[in-house]
């Protein structure tokens, strides 16, 4: 009997620690989800010929210890924009000059200006979207 009791106040003692476990994990997470120290910040947004899409060109801003970069993704027209959402395809320090356009409904050209210090990305399709570099 005395053995019995034991066992179940081991399993009790178990399934408090967990849930104090899990509590703990759950409220760490989200402290970090609130304070994201990563800012996306919008530059330009230029709409597909038919207005379907954008090329959306936006900055990650990570505080003064990582840097500046310029990123671009390509994301529905009129919806929110989100950098987890819709990935980008081109990345490269700093802040630069990007010069993009549509070519037509599926191919955009994206030209930078001289002087970027490091692509980081560089893809060739986005989705079904052909990607162009002159």
């Amino acid at each position: 009997m005395e053995t019995t009791q034991r066992l179940r106040r081991a399993r009790w003692i178990t399934r408090l620690l967990a849930a104090c476990a899990a509590m703990t994990v759950g409220s760490a997470l989200y402290l970090a989800s609130a304070f994201d120290p990563c800012q996306t910040v919008m530059r330009k947004s230029i709409p597909s010929p038919d207005g379907s899409n954008s090329i959306v060109v936006f900055g990650r801003e990570y505080g003064a210890m990582v840097g500046f970069n310029t990123q671009v993704s390509i994301a529905p027209t009129g919806r929110s924009f989100s950098a987890d959402k819709y990935p980008a395809f081109f990345v490269v320090s700093g802040v630069q000059a990007v010069m993009a356009r549509w070519l037509e409904e599926r191919a955009v050209e994206i030209t930078i200006i001289p002087g970027a210090e490091k692509v980081f990305r560089r893809e060739q399709r986005a989705g079904d979207f052909r990607i162009i570099y002159p």
